[in-house]
């Protein structure tokens, strides 16, 4: 799973980049790194595009990210 939180860190891309790439206001774009609010279905496909692959449509639902009991 890559989160686009992951991403921009592992890329050295700032929320500054995504936002003037989607042509979205900062404040958008920090929302969506942060999964605060989830991009329209063109927008994901857009940013899975964006990133070469790696953040996935399923990576905006967490579809497959399971979390491990500690008991």
């Amino acid at each position: 799973m890559m989160t686009l939180q992951k991403y921009l860190e592992q890329t050295n891309k700032r929320v500054a980049d995504l936002a003037r790439d989607f042509n979205v206001v900062h404040c958008v774009a920090r929302r969506w790194a942060n999964g605060e609010v989830m991009p329209s279905r063109q927008t994901i496909e857009k940013i899975y595009e964006w990133s070469g692959g790696m953040v996935e449509p399923n990576d905006f639902y967490n579809i497959g990210e399971t979390e491990k009991d500690e008991g």
